[in-house]
This record gives structure tokens, sequence and C-alpha cells, in this order.
């Protein structure tokens, strides 16, 4: 009798047990919901929807520096755009840099840097010997917190090229396009005047400045270049939304980004390709919790039916520039906005959520330029007061760089 009773109580035991770890599942069942929730649902697609855009690639399936080089044969400026800070978007203009010299395409300009220094820039590109400080400072006096390897070493790929190339040949050039800026001379922008900020930035809106460049330094020398930028400045025929959020009032529609004006000058001999990347919605700021996969994610949604190839391809007469999206930020001011409306071409390497950072240069910042880093942060004195030295800027940098956290909607 005792040892029914005793084998009662062990059979108890593990009901209990049972019953326990039951309920503390249920429990955590809202919890993992809530984390599989934050990662974005790719779109179903139809098996038409497969068959036509699988199709479309593989009639016209070229590689993305086959296909970047390619629109040189009727181009004369072709804009390539990014979202920044992504590795594999640098490295691809790296890689593009002798095929384009291979086809007769001698310049590259680039967002990332002062116009002020292209002759030091030259100077680097062609010497004996590469001077790779003075790449860093190129950066650094440009802008404190630009310190990554991959955007360094668009310069160090030139100079290779050009160390590569038989005497009286002529030189690759990369031209930095941007305006020069006196961060030192920035103050809290309530506080700034109208000549504070023509002292500040002296050569007035950065678009118009490196539209000029563009054309004094490629078009009228009747000469091809690509044209590495963020994605916003590479617009040509579409106008963005300026959209405050906070009122829901469309501003304008701005037509005054450097493609833009690249274009009202030279129509189709320009050609914009938009590298892949998040958006932002219709109804908040884009932020790091919020983006959205582009065009519906109709194409991260195909590109693993056929096995995540990089591939370049038009949206401009194609079945991928007829997808529309209602809800994303570009559509603002666009009714019955399409792909094709953004850009003319496109360029998929690999999923949103296999995305990672630069690299940090760790000797960007260091003892010999703080005080000056520590001017230029000056406009924002609590962000200044943060930064006590040269590691906290490069941890900082780091913090930006870390775009697998930053599109962690993507993987989570």
């Amino acid at each position: 009798m005792g040892q029914i009773i005793l084998s009662s109580t062990v059979n108890m035991k593990k009901l209990f047990s049972v019953i326990t770890l039951l309920l503390l599942f249920v429990q955590l069942l809202p919890a993992q919901a809530a984390i599989a929730s934050r990662q974005r649902p790719l779109s179903e697609l139809t098996a038409q929807q497969k068959e036509t855009y699988g199709r479309f690639l593989k009639d016209h399936w070229q590689s993305p520096e086959q296909y970047v080089v390619s629109k040189f044969a009727d181009h004369d400026i072709v804009l390539l755009g990014e979202w920044h800070r992504i590795d594999h978007d640098v490295k691809f203009v790296q890689n593009l840099v002798p095929l384009l010299y291979k086809s007769g395409v001698y310049n590259l300009g680039i967002e990332f840097g002062a116009y002020d220094f292209q002759p030091k820039v030259d100077a680097l590109i062609t010497g004996q010997e590469y001077d790779e400080q003075l790449a860093r400072k190129l950066l650094f006096d440009w802008r404190y917190d630009w310190g990554y390897e991959e955007y360094e070493d668009i310069y160090r790929t030139a100079w290779k090229l050009n160390h590569s190339l038989p005497a009286g040949s002529p030189k690759f050039r990369v031209v930095n396009l941007k305006t020069l800026v006196h961060h030192d001379l920035i103050r809290r922008h309530s506080q700034m005047t109208k000549s504070d900020w023509q002292a500040a930035e002296p050569e007035g809106d950065e678009d118009k400045f490196m539209a000029a460049v563009i054309q004094r330094e490629f078009l009228d020398k009747n000469q091809k270049a690509l044209i590495y930028s963020g994605m916003h400045h590479a617009f040509t025929s579409y106008q963005q939304p300026i959209y405050l959020f906070d009122k829901k009032l469309l501003y304008k529609l701005n037509s005054s980004r450097m493609g833009n004006l690249v274009y009202a000058k030279i129509k189709d001999r320009a050609f914009n390709i938009l590298l892949h990347c998040p958006w932002g919605p219709d109804d908040a700021e884009e932020s790091e919790d919020n983006q959205i996969y582009p065009a519906c994610g109709i194409i991260d949604a195909l590109m693993p039916t056929v096995g995540n190839k990089p591939v370049g391809f038009d949206l401009k007469n194609s079945p991928f520039g007829e997808i529309k999206d209602e809800h994303c930020y570009y559509a603002i001011g666009h009714e019955g906005f399409k792909l094709s409306d953004l850009y003319d071409g496109y360029i998929y390497q690999k999923p949103l959520a296999d995305y990672r950072g630069c690299t940090v240069d760790t000797r960007f910042i260091d003892i010999s330029n703080f005080s000056q880093l520590s001017a230029d942060l000056s406009y924002d004195p609590t962000y200044q007061a943060k930064i006590k030295t040269p590691a906290d800027m490069t941890a900082d940098m780091k913090r930006m760089a870390n775009i697998h956290e930053r599109m962690r909607v993507f993987w989570k």
C-alpha cells in the first residue's frame, strides 16, 4: 500500500512539472511572437509574378559590374546612389575602377570629399608612393566622422590602377565633388544668422555645387564619368518630397538635387542606378525601427528564388519598373508612384539581412587632430561633451557603421 502511495506521489510530481513547463512555454509565446513580429515579412509572390520577373532577369541577366559599364555605351554620366556605410557597396565601386578604365571611362566623381582639395587628390593617386596618411586627412578635413577604410581605399584603388598603366597612358581620376563646410563655425541653428551660414558654408548649396563640378570637370571636357553619391543626390527626373511629418504637410517637391540639375542640362545622356537598400514609410520619418523593404518587398521576395545572385537590371521599360508602392516615403506627392519613377536602373547584391557596415579606421582620429574634432563638434555641446577622447569618436563611428544592427528589422 505504501509503495502504491509513493508511486502516485512521484507521478503527481512529474505531472506537476510537465504542467509547469507548459505554462512557462505559453507565457513565453507572446514574447517570442513579439520578437518574430519585428522582422519585416516578405511579400508572397504569385506564380505569375515569379514567372514575369524571373523571366525578365533570365533574358537580361548582367552582373552588377557589367551592368554599370554597359550604360556608358549610350550615356555620358552614370549616377550610382547608395544608402551609406555599406561595406559591399563601396567595395563594388572600387572593383569598378579598372573596368571603367578598360571601357574608356577615366573619371569617378565622389560625394565623399571636398573639391577644394582636388589638387591633393590628383597628386595622391598619381604619386610615386601611396600616402595613406594623406588619404586619411583628405576625408577628415572634409568630414570628421567619415573615417572608414573602404572610402579611403577608393583613392588607393585608383593609385594602383594608375601605377599599372603603360607610360603615356591617360590617368584615371577621382574627383571630389562636395563643398567644404567649416564645421567649427557652426553653432546651434537657432543662433546662426545668414552671414554666419555664409561663413560656415561659403560655397553655398551642396547639390548645386556638385552639379557645377560635374559640368566643369567632365561635361565641359567631353568626358564620361561615374558619379557615386548618396541616393537622394543622384535623383534625375524624380522630384524628392520635402515633407513635414509632424504637420502632415508636403512643403514642396525638390527638383534641385545634384542629379536633377545634371539631368536638366543633358537629359537622357544621364542615367541613374540605385543600390538595393531599405526605404522609409509614408507616415513617419525613416528610423531604424520603421524601415521597409523597397518596392513592396517584391525584389527581396524574388531574389531567393533565383539564388540571390548579384545582378543589375533596368527599371525603365521593364516589369520591375512597373512595381507600385503607395505606402513608402517616395510615393508622397507622386500619385501612382512606381519604381521606374525613382531610378532608371537597379543593382541587387545580397539580402538586407546580410548587410554589414564599413570598417572604421582606428587611426582616423588621434591626438594630432582631436582638437580640431572638438572644435568641429561645437555646434552640439551635448554631443561634444561625450567625445572626450579619440577612442570615443572611433566608437561612435563604429556605431554608425553597425549596419547589421541598424537594419535589424530585416533579421530579428
